[in-house]
C-alpha cells in the first residue's frame, strides 16, 4: 500500500509538471525557504542513517521493544543494528575492521550530496542548466530505484544496497530542483517536499518489512531482532 501510494504521488507529480495549464506562482523568498526545508529533510535522512534504531522506534512500540532487546545483545551476536547471523550479509560491509550498514551509509551519503546541491542551487544559484528535463528524468529514475530496491534490486550485495540508497536521496533532490526550475511553481515545489517526507517514511517502513521477511525464513535460535 505504501509503495503504491508513493508511485501514485509520483505519477500525479509528472502529470502536473507537464500540464499545459500549470501556472507559475513563484515568490522572491521561495527558493531559500524551500532550500531550508529540504535541507532539514536531508538532515533527518542523515539522522535516520546515523541512528537507525532510534528512528525505527518512532514507527511502532513493537519495534521499540525489539530494538531494546537487540541492544542488550549487541556485544554478542549483533553487527551494528543487524544480527551477525549471515542472513544480513547484504546489509552490512566492513571498513578497517568496523562494520557499517550499507543502507544507512547510503542515506548519509545521499543526504550529504543533496545538502551540497541545496546550498549550490537554492542559496548560491551556482547550478545552471539549459535543459532541466533530463535532470527531472534522472531524479525520477533514482527515486523509483530507491523505492523498488527491496523488490527489484535486492541482489545480495552490500555495494548495490549502498548505491541504491545514495541515488534514492539524490534522486529526490534532483526532482525538487528540476521541478522548481521547470515550473517556477511554489505549489508544486511544496508538493515535492511533502512527497519527499512520505518517501523517507516509506523507505524506513520497507526496510523494516525486509528485516521481518529475512528473519521469518531463519530457523536459528531467536535473537530478538524481530
Amino acid at each position: 500500500m505504501h509503495l503504491a501510494l508513493s508511485f501514485i504521488g509520483l505519477a500525479v507529480l509528472v502529470t502536473l509538471v507537464f500540464s499545459p495549464s500549470s501556472v507559475q506562482s513563484s515568490v522572491p523568498w521561495s527558493k531559500p525557504l524551500l532550500g531550508l526545508v529540504f535541507g532539514l529533510i536531508c538532515v533527518s535522512g542523515i539522522a535516520a542513517g546515523l541512528f537507525p534504531a532510534r528512528c525505527s522506534e518512532t514507527l511502532s512500540s513493537k519495534e521499540k521493544t525489539r530494538t531494546s532487546h537487540a541492544s542488550k545483545h549487541a556485544a554478542s551476536g549483533f553487527l551494528g543494528h543487524h544480527p551477525a547471523c549471515g542472513s544480513f550479509g547484504a546489509h552490512v560491509f566492513r571498513l578497517k575492521e568496523k562494520v557499517y550498514c550499507a543502507g544507512c551509509v547510503g542515506l548519509i551519503l545521499g543526504g550529504l550530496f543533496s545538502i551540497f546541491g541545496v546550498v549550490s542551487y537554492f542559496f548560491l544559484g551556482t547550478i545552471q542548466c539549459l535543459d532541466w528535463l533530463p535532470v527531472f528524468l534522472v531524479g525520477l529514475a533514482g527515486t523509483s530505484t530507491g523505492l523498488l530496491q527491496y523488490h527489484l534490486f535486492n541482489l545480495g550485495k552490500a555495494s548495490i544496497h549502498l548505491f541504491v540508497n545514495t541515488i534514492f536521496v539524490v534522486g529526490v533532490f534532483l526532482i525538487l530542483m528540476a521541478v522548481d526550475a521547470m515550473t517556477h511553481n511554489i505549489i508544486l515545489d511544496c508538493y515535492v517536499i511533502v512527497l519527499s517526507l512520505f518517501w523517507l517514511y516509506v523507505r524506513i517502513h520497507l526496510s523494516e518489512y525486509d528485516h521481518h521477511r529475512i528473519c521469518s525464513r531463519c530457523h536459528r535460535t531467536p535473537c530478538g531482532f524481530v
